[in-house]
C-alpha cells in the first residue's frame, strides 16, 4: 500500500505541551527555497535529455493534468524561518561542517542551534532543496517511505532510490530491471526494505536486504492488463502484501504467491491486516482477501472515487481516492464498518499517520496536503509551495508526528516539521 516531518528542539516555546515526547533527532534544517520547476503536470512526458514519465497508474493520470494555478495562494500567516547559520550544532556526534563550506548539492545539511524549534504551532511543509539537488531535475518521485529522521527513503521514475540518514541525503540504490521502470511504493521494516513497481513490459517485485536486492520475475499480461506491482503493504518481513492489475501477491519469507482478483478492474491500492487478511482497492470498491481467497462481493462501503491508497493502524483504516460528485475522497474503518470521513473535495493519492488515528496526512492533485487531528480535515500550514500545482504521489510521517516527507512531480520533496 501506499498502501504505508524536521527541525528538533528541546524546548520551543511556541509549541504545545501536549505533543509527543521527543526523540532523538536530527539536527539538520534545509534551506527553504522554492523548488525549480520544470512546468510538468502528472504524467505529461519529458523529451530532449529528460526521460519519459510513465504512466502514473495508482498516482491518478486522469486528474488535473496540465492545470496552470496562480501560485500565489493563502496558506496563512508565513513566519520567519530565518535561523542562525553561525553555530554549530550541540551534537558533536554529527560531524557537520560549518555552514558557510555546505554547497547546495552536497549530502550534509547546514548546521543549526538545535535548541530553537521554529516550526509554527501544528508544523509546517518546507521544500527541501537539498534532498532534490540530490535527486536531480525533471524526474517525477513516487513514493517515500522510513522509520525516523534520519532513515528516510524516496524513489521514482528509473527505478532510483535515494536515501537520507544523518549525514544527509544521498543515491542508495537502483531496482535493477532497467528499460523504465519506476518503483512505485515501498515497505520497509527492520533492514529490508520492499518495493514494487513496473514499466511497459509489466510489473514485479523486490525485496533489499542493504546489500542485494531479490526480485521476482516480472509479471507480463496481456496488452488490456499489464499488471504494473502499484501498490505494497506488509505487517511484517514475512507477511507482505503487492497488487497490480488483477493480481495481488503475498510474500510469507520464502516466496511470492499469486492470487487473481475476480473481474477485469485493475487494483491500485492494498494493505495488509493481520491474521493472513488484506484490504485491496479496485476502482471504486474494496474487497476483503482473507484465507487465500477474495471476497465474492465488495465491502459495503460510502459511495467513493477509485481508490488509490490505504493506511492502517490497528483494526482502523483510512482510505483515500478521487473526488466524485456526491461521494467521499476518504471513508474511514472502525474495524466493523466503513464510514464516510466528510474531507474537503479533494482528489488524494496517499494517505499516511502517525502513532495514532488523530495525526493522519493525506496528499494528492493541486499540491494538496490535508492534516485530520482527530475531529476534522484541514489543509495545513505550507510556508513554501512551488509556483505550478503538481500531484503529490507519496507522504510519510513518523510514528511520533515531529518529521514526514511527501514527494511528486517533478523532484519535488517537501519536508515536515513539528516541535516536539
Amino acid at each position: 500500500m501506499k498502501a504505508i516531518f524536521l527541525i528538533v528542539a528541546l524546548v520551543a516555546s511556541g509549541c504545545s505541551d501536549s505533543l509527543p515526547a521527543p526523540t532523538p533527532y536530527d539536527s539538520s534544517v534545509d534551506t527553504t527555497v522554492t523548488p525549480p520547476v520544470d512546468g510538468l503536470q502528472g504524467d505529461t512526458a519529458l523529451d530532449g535529455a529528460n526521460p519519459p514519465i510513465p504512466d502514473l497508474g495508482v498516482k491518478d493520470s486522469t486528474v488535473d493534468k496540465g492545470t496552470q494555478l496562480d501560485s500565489t495562494i493563502d496558506k496563512g500567516t508565513q513566519f520567519d524561518s530565518t535561523i542562525d547559520q553561525g553555530k554549530v550544532a550541540a551534537d558533536a556526534t554529527l560531524d557537520q561542517p560549518p555552514p558557510d563550506t555546505v554547497s547546495p548539492d552536497s549530502t550534509v545539511d547546514s548546521t543549526v542551534d538545535v535548541g530553537v524549534c521554529t516550526a509554527p504551532p501544528g508544523g509546517s511543509w518546507t521544500a527541501d532543496t537539498q534532498a532534490m539537488a540530490v535527486v536531480g531535475s525533471s524526474k517525477v518521485l513516487y513514493a517515500v517511505t522510513g522509520t525516523d529522521a534520519n532513515n528516510v527513503y524516496v524513489a521514482g521514475y528509473g527505478g532510483e532510490i535515494w536515501r537520507r540518514t544523518g549525514s544527509g541525503w544521498s543515491h542508495y540504490t537502483t531496482f535493477p530491471i532497467g528499460n523504465g521502470f519506476s518503483v512505485y511504493d515501498m515497505y520497509l521494516d527492520g533492514n529490508k526494505l520492499f518495493a514494487a513497481g513496473g514499466n511497459s513490459n509489466g510489473g514485479a517485485v523486490g525485496i533489499y536486504d542493504g546489500t542485494k536486492w531479490t526480485v521476482k520475475n516480472t509479471y507480463k499480461g496481456t496488452a488490456n492488463d499489464i499488471p504494473k506491482m502499484k501498490a505494497i503493504s506488509g505487517v511484517s518481513s514475512v507477511d507482505v502484501y503487492a497488487a497490480g492489475g488483477t493480481l495481488l501477491l503475498r510474500y510469507t519469507g520464502t516466496d511470492w504467491q499469486e492470487y487473481p482478483s475476480p473481474g477485469s478492474t485493475k487494483m491500485e491500492a492494498v494493505v495488509g491486516m493481520t491474521g493472513g487478511v488484506a484490504f485491496v482497492g479496485r476502482g471504486a470498491e474494496i474487497y476483503k482477501f482473507s484465507g487465500g481467497a477474495f471476497g465474492s462481493s465488495a465491502m459495503a462501503t460510502p459511495a467513493i472515487g477509485d481508490v488509490r491508497a490505504m493506511w492502517r493502524q490497528g483494526n482502523n483504516v483510512v482510505s483515500v481516492g478521487l473526488s466524485i460528485p456526491g461521494g467521499q475522497s476518504i471513508i474511514y474503518y472502525d474495524g466493523a464498518n466503513w464510514m464516510p470521513d466528510n474531507a474537503p473535495g479533494a482528489s488524494l493519492l496517499s494517505v499516511h499517520g502517525s502513532g495514532g488515528v488523530d495525526d493522519i496526512f493525506a496528499v494528492g492533485s493541486l499540491s494538496t496536503i490535508l492534516h485530520f487531528n482527530g475531529s476534522s480535515w484541514t489543509e495545513p500550514w505550507i510556508t513554501t509551495v512551488p509556483t505550478q500545482k503538481i500531484q503529490l504521489q507519496d507522504v510519510w510521517v513518523d510514528k511520533y508526528g515531529t518529521v514526514g516527507y511527501a514527494v511528486g512531480a517533478t523532484s519535488n520533496v517537501w519536508k515536515f516539521t513539528r516541535c516536539p
